[in-house]
């Protein structure tokens, strides 16, 4: 996920998602989100809402880490 001040073109989707590392330390899809707001529906997406839908994934899948670059949290 990246946060940007503002998106370079009106044209395009933003997409979030998050991956584990299996056992055999092949990456695996838990948590897929297509960015459904805009300035026209009146709502927005802030960083703190997607991170803290990730920490509701690894509580449910067990999992003890969550790394993300440093775009994301500086």
């Amino acid at each position: 996920m990246r946060k940007v001040p503002t998106k370079p073109s009106k044209v395009g989707l933003w997409h979030y998602q998050a991956c584990v590392f299996l056992s055999n330390d092949e990456p695996f899809l838990v948590y897929t989100r297509a960015h459904d707001a805009s300035k026209a529906m009146e709502r927005s997406i802030k960083t703190s809402e997607i991170v803290s839908e990730w920490a509701t994934v690894i509580e449910v899948k067990r999992e003890r880490n969550l790394a993300c670059n440093g775009v994301l949290l500086p």
